[in-house]
């Protein structure tokens, strides 16, 4: 039984407590739409495949499934739904079990930094044989650069932070400016981050490690914030 089975299993078993007269395969076609299609065969024949493999992020849309369900003859609420998408990827942007992440456009910044902070890059290595021991890196802001679909093949961001490191005499940080890329594999759906580019932008400089700094995740225009 492939995940998406598994969903649509999972979905009819929420909503039919609200909803008892809902078919598995109605269950289905707004698990279909969530994912950006019009029925289910469009997902099978266009993006099963990559959902089930490439895909790392599968940007859904509830309110497109709920007016799915809706047309279907099912008053489905929003807190319905949300009970369906708690139960699929409880943390919202958190990986389920098998690496594939159910988010939003807007959340996909998250995933910027989390590229730029977790992959390697010989930029990054080469800064850091120059100044000593690595400690980590640090995004200040992240910004998108993406066309004006909503749904671009190419989504790209620009990320602002440090690279850091220590030696015996300092703790030391390097301003950087890194580009994320993230290619479209499917209607909503986006293969794993490419840290693309890392180069210097000022000078090198002691630091003082700030947790409770917060980051200034510059709105892209594509994306809405609730």
């Amino acid at each position: 039984m492939n995940k998406f089975s598994k969903w649509t299993g999972l979905t009819h078993s929420i909503l039919t407590k609200s909803h008892p007269k809902l078919k598995l395969s109605q269950a289905r076609e707004c698990l279909a739409t969530w994912l950006g299609h019009r029925t289910y065969a469009s997902l099978c024949v266009q993006d099963l495949d990559a959902l089930l493999g490439a895909a790392r992020y599968a940007i859904v849309d509830a309110q497109a499934a709920i007016d799915r369900a809706n047309r279907l003859g099912f008053p489905v609420t929003s807190e319905q739904w949300r009970e369906v998408e708690m139960a699929l990827s409880p943390t919202g942007i958190s990986s389920v079990s098998d690496g594939l992440s159910l988010t939003g456009m807007d959340s996909m910044r998250s995933a910027a930094r989390n590229t730029f902070e977790g992959q390697s890059h010989p930029a990054i290595d080469s800064i850091w044989q120059q100044i000593g021991t690595p400690d980590g890196r640090w995004t200040t802001s992240v910004v998108c650069q993406a066309a004006e679909s909503s749904h671009p093949d190419e989504l790209r961001f620009t990320v602002h932070g440090q690279v850091q490191a220590y030696n015996e005499h300092d703790a030391i940080a390097v301003p950087v400016v890194a580009h994320v890329l993230f290619k479209r594999v499917g209607i909503q759906l986006y293969a794993p981050g490419e840290l693309i580019s890392v180069i210097q932008n000022g000078q090198p400089h002691s630091y003082e490690p700030d947790f409770d700094s917060e980051l200034d995740f510059e709105d892209c225009g594509i994306f809405s914030e609730n």
